[in-house]
């Protein structure tokens, strides 16, 4: 029964991540493809060059979540998930309440925790792995799982940086005169 649970919870994950990247990568799914994306990156999160990161989430989150669907390639594919979803968390997600209708990082995060799980937890039986005799050993989790935090913390933090700048930028610019300020700008000014 837990190898059918698992098969279940890889499926369904593995699946919608593999779909998110596809909205990236190539505009399935009403994305924004490459381009779109990338010009969201650089104008919200301040990532930079903005094609080239959709590129590189896209690429990371169709294929973690295909792998992970179908259960091949050991931890490698969850393992991927979790960090790319650490990246999204601490960039696009960053700063907002929790919950997905506020901009917060509830799906990054439950898509994160579903990776690691599945990283430590395995596949189980019902995976190409086991169809296949592949034996990828879960420890080659962690010197990847360090890899990919680390490649994360440096993008959320230049990310992170670049929206401070564009911030202190923001509030140190006044409103026209002729136009009434946003209420984000009158928080960040104290008015």
């Amino acid at each position: 029964m837990n190898d059918h649970a698992r098969f279940g919870l890889r499926a369904v994950v593995g699946a919608s991540l593999a779909a998110h990247g596809a909205q990236k990568l190539f505009g399935a799914f009403g994305g924004g493809g490459p381009e779109g994306t990338g010009q969201a990156f650089e104008e919200h999160m301040k990532l930079a060059p903005g094609r080239t990161m959709a590129l590189m989430a896209g690429t990371a989150e169709f294929g973690s979540g295909v792998t992970t669907a179908v259960g091949l390639g050991g931890p490698i594919g969850p393992t991927t998930m979790a960090a790319t979803m650490a990246v999204a968390g601490l960039t696009g997600h960053r700063g907002k309440p929790f919950f997905g209708q506020l901009g917060g990082p509830e799906m990054a995060v439950l898509y994160g925790v579903n990776g690691a799980y599945l990283a430590l937890a395995g596949f189980g039986r019902d995976s190409l792995d086991a169809i296949l005799g592949l034996r990828i050993p879960r420890w080659i989790a962690v010197p990847y799982a360090m890899a990919a935090a680390t490649a994360a913390a440096v993008i959320a933090r230049r990310a992170r940086r670049a929206q401070d700048q564009a911030e202190s930028q923001r509030v140190a610019e006044p409103a026209p005169a002729n136009v009434e300020p946003h209420p984000t700008y009158r928080r960040a000014v104290g008015e």
